[in-house]
């Protein structure tokens, strides 16, 4: 393909360390808030929330999944807002916080007496009123403290994808533009493990990411649709978490430019995932292309769609008596369809069935694949080991002992104690005096006691 012009962009979740490029979920975030777009940063906090929520079917009370949406998206917006590195901003980041600051920790509050406490709640409690983070946060800081502490739980289990080194890093940065396909020929392949589940929903929020930018691509030109058209070859479309308001996409993404291209074993498979909504999904595929099926329904869906014929029926009767004979011939009309949900399922692999909409169904060959053989590159295994694949993490107290340092080594600059702030950490370790400080021993001692 790069032959042909396109760039190829890989993204590899069986090996993430093999991928080609980056993806940083949370990017769409980040930027928003550097164009003081506060509305478009909460909207898209609470999309990457809803497909992680939802990545699994939820049953029960919707006051759980509500509570969880609540978590992810406000430590989305935490680490968006209060990191000052860009490198910190990403969904290790919204792991590690939770998982470091979300449990129960004692202090001692005097004469020795302990009391618990979570730090997460004093982090998103410190935060001003209005504080994109802390708005979030409201719908799970008003649920009771045990309900509160299985959200924490359940965010968890959710997040724990990100505690695996390679899908950190993999998802630490974003190298390419997500709209790029819609502005020059650009081919994007997401290798998904069928054996490893867990981690099928990072591509269906890959494509739901893709599709919000190239919607934004289009509204933004003159003519309202993008300059290349993009097709989105969703195959083990059935196996792929719910993609968010997926039957409206499908319904009006033609007009901006874009495509879809459902492939599944069986319709059950998209009524399983999107309940009534299949309808509205199958209803907007104006081309279907039939290969094989071993589901009863689908071939009779795919029967009922090839339509009816006229049969000529032949009818013969005969009388025979003593010394008498009599026969009779009739024929009829009747209708037939074109091919019963039987044949349906035993159609020959070496031809397909083509459905377009205003038109006849097309029997076409299939060519044998094995003919065209896919050229395949190697990737050096020796190589990916090797590779140095450490994320940095944000950590809310040591920005602040990080800023505090900070401060030392400018007044030191400048010869100026007047702007240190003493802490009781800082009284143990400096030794204040009218003498030029030496800076490095003292963040040694500092580091020491953090």
């Amino acid at each position: 393909m790069e032959e042909q012009g396109y760039e190829v962009i890989m993204l590899d979740f069986r090996k993430p360390k093999a991928s080609t490029h980056h993806w940083n979920p949370i990017k769409a975030v980040v930027d928003a808030l550097k164009e003081d777009d506060e509305s478009k940063a909460s909207e898209a906090a609470w999309n990457i929330a809803n497909m992680i929520v939802y990545q699994k079917e939820r049953t029960g009370d919707p006051v759980w999944a509500t509570g969880a949406e609540s978590v992810i998206a406000a430590l989305i917006l935490y680490i968006a807002i209060e990191s000052k590195k860009d490198s910190q901003k990403h969904m290790a980041s919204v792991f590690q916080l939770l998982v470091e600051y979300g449990v129960v920790k004692k202090r001692e509050i005097g004469d020795g007496m302990m009391e618990e406490y979570v730090p997460l709640l004093e982090l998103i409690e410190s935060l001003e009123r209005g504080h994109l983070a802390k708005l979030a946060f409201a719908t799970a800081g008003m649920a009771p403290e045990k309900m509160r502490g299985s959200f924490f739980a359940s965010v968890a289990a959710d997040l724990r994808l990100f505690a695996d080194p390679s899908i950190a890093y993999m998802t630490s940065f974003q190298d390419h533009d997500l709209k790029q396909p819609g502005e020059k020929k650009t081919a994007t392949f997401l290798i998904i493990p069928d054996e490893v589940k867990t981690r099928h929903f990072l591509a269906t929020l890959y494509i739901d990411q893709t599709y919000f930018e190239l919607v934004n691509l289009a509204n933004s030109r003159p003519e309202g649709r993008i300059a290349i058209r993009t097709s989105c070859l969703l195959d083990e479309f059935g196996n792929m978490p719910r993609i968010s308001d997926f039957d409206t996409k499908i319904t009006v993404s033609r007009s901006r430019g874009v495509r879809y291209n459902i492939v599944v074993q069986g319709l059950d498979q998209i009524k399983e995932k999107y309940g009534k909504l299949a309808n509205t999904i199958t209803g907007n595929c104006r081309v279907w292309l039939y290969l094989l099926t071993g589901d009863n329904e689908t071939a009779e869906v795919i029967s009922k769609k090839l339509g009816t014929y006229t049969v000529a029926t032949d009818g013969y009767s005969a009388t025979t008596r003593t010394k008498d004979f009599s026969a009779s011939y009739s024929q009829n009309l009747s209708k037939r369809e074109l091919l019963t949900p039987d044949e349906v399922m035993r159609f020959p692999d070496f031809e397909a069935i083509v459905i377009r909409q205003r038109q006849y169904a097309t029997r076409v060959p299939t060519p044998d694949i094995s003919k065209y053989p896919i050229k395949f590159i190697p990737i050096e295994r020796g190589d990916l080991e090797k590779k140095d694949i450490r994320v940095d993490v944000f950590d809310p107290f040591k920005a602040q002992w990080e800023g505090e340092l900070e401060a030392i080594e400018q007044a030191a600059k400048t010869n100026d104690l007047e702007e240190i702030t003493e802490t009781e950490e800082f009284e143990e370790t400096m030794d204040i005096t009218n003498e030029p400080i030496d800076v490095a021993e003292q963040k040694e001692s500092y580091m020491d006691i953090i």
